[in-house]
């Protein structure tokens, strides 16, 4: 009987809107020379949210634990091809739109970087290392990555899902000591030897792995490792994203509540579907991608013809999570399905030409 983990979705869209929060009410206003402040063109704070809405970047830490809870429960039992076309067939959809999108408003409201083309095929492709058309594709480099090591794991039977998540927290451990140490490291190397978020991937795989009864001696070691690297890493970010007067305590309650509820959630897993939560769950990804331009876009309009900066900003964040729901809804399944069948169609080729 197959399982559904109704919260996780649910907090999957929470983390999302906690990144939008962040970006757009918060980074917008105090950093005017950062990408969403050149969209967004702010006339004045938002209400609330500018000042409290600094934490919200810890939703980037909350996504890779669902991400190895996901993908832990999407790999297991899989081949490598059935998994990579899974994934493929998950991620591109939404990549595919919104690259262009995001280029097409940044047009709009005179923020088009030169160079956008290649940034815009980076952007589609989610190639690990950018420049990306906005930044915030930067975590699909990271998932790539991951998710690759996991495809590398069921091509083998000699390894198991538990021993790769042990490895992804020592791997993070190493980071650790060196990070605290004083030790700085080239972003884009940290992020695509997972050396910094490696340990959150692995805290999602351990955490499905109790849910399913798979879990032995080495989860019970490691997985209290796995959290305290990722409290660190979180204590860590705190002191390089602060953009407002606050310490790591908000941040840190933010990804403890998000873990308790995850952990929950595969500890009582319901045999029905949520429809709102799943809904909510199906919008996130395009949301995330596309929130920077669209709420940056729909500010910079409604400013233009007179709204103040919190009008602007609810306003803009309904038309984003509107248009995230026809993209969920309208565009993502049938290109979905195209994607899937011509991977496919093109892995059934190549197996009757080698035979």
């Amino acid at each position: 009987m197959r399982k559904y983990y109704n919260a996780i979705d649910l907090i999957r869209f929470v983390a999302a809107c906690l990144a939008l929060i962040h970006h757009m009410a918060t980074k917008a206003w105090f950093r005017p020379e950062e990408f969403p402040a050149k969209i967004a063109h702010m006339s004045g704070p938002v209400s609330f949210f500018t000042q409290y809405g600094g934490p919200g970047w810890v939703g980037v830490e909350i996504f890779f634990v669902i991400s190895g809870i996901v993908i832990a429960n999407s790999a297991f039992g899989r081949g490598p091809a059935k998994f990579v076309i899974g994934r493929a067939s998950r991620l591109y959809p939404a990549a595919i739109l919104c690259a262009p999108l995001a280029a097409v408003l940044l047009y709009l409201t005179g923020a088009l970087p030169a160079g956008w083309p290649l940034m815009v095929i980076k952007s589609m492709v989610l190639l690990p290392k950018g420049q990306w058309i906005d930044p915030v594709f930067w975590t699909l480099g990271v998932e790539i990555v991951f998710y690759g090591l996991v495809a590398l794991w069921t091509m083998q039977k000699r390894v198991s899902l538990e021993q790769v998540a042990v490895g992804l927290t020592l791997w993070s451990t190493i980071w650790t000591i060196l990070a605290l140490g004083g030790v700085e490291f080239y972003v884009p190397v940290e992020r695509a030897l997972l050396l910094r978020f490696g340990s959150f991937f692995a805290l999602g795989i351990f955490m499905w792995l109790r849910s399913e009864q798979r879990a032995t001696l080495a989860t019970r070691i490691f997985m209290p490792l796995a959290v305290s690297l990722g409290a660190i890493e979180i204590v860590l970010n705190s002191k390089t994203l602060t953009v407002v007067s606050y310490n790591s305590v908000a941040p840190l309650c933010l990804w403890g509540a998000a873990v308790w509820v995850m952990a929950d959630s595969l500890a009582n897993a319901s045999t029905a579907r949520s429809g709102w939560m799943t809904g909510l769950g199906k919008l996130t990804y395009p949301l995330y991608l596309s929130h920077t331009t669209v709420v940056g876009a729909a500010m910079y309009g409604l400013g233009l013809i007179g709204f103040n900066a919190t009008w602007a900003f609810l306003i803009g964040s309904g038309v984003a999570i509107f248009v995230a729901w026809v993209i969920a809804n309208y565009w993502e399944p049938p290109v979905c399905a195209a994607i899937k069948a011509a991977l496919t169609n093109w892995r059934g080729r190549l197996s009757r030409s080698i035979a």
